[in-house]
């Protein structure tokens, strides 16, 4: 299964706004998640936390 959605958040640490797509592929077995990958603009993530 894949959700592909949008991420809009503030960064509190650093008083930044984050507005990311991301993809999330996910495996589900017997009604329970068996595998979980998200996909996101992480260096856009890392500049909101951590850039100077």
């Amino acid at each position: 299964m894949v959700l592909i959605g949008r991420m809009v958040f503030e960064v509190e640490k650093t008083d930044r706004d984050i507005d990311t797509a991301f993809a999330l592929h996910t495996m589900v077995r017997y009604g329970r998640i068996t595998r979980y990958h998200l996909y996101e603009d992480s260096y856009a993530v890392a500049k909101a936390y951590f850039d100077d």
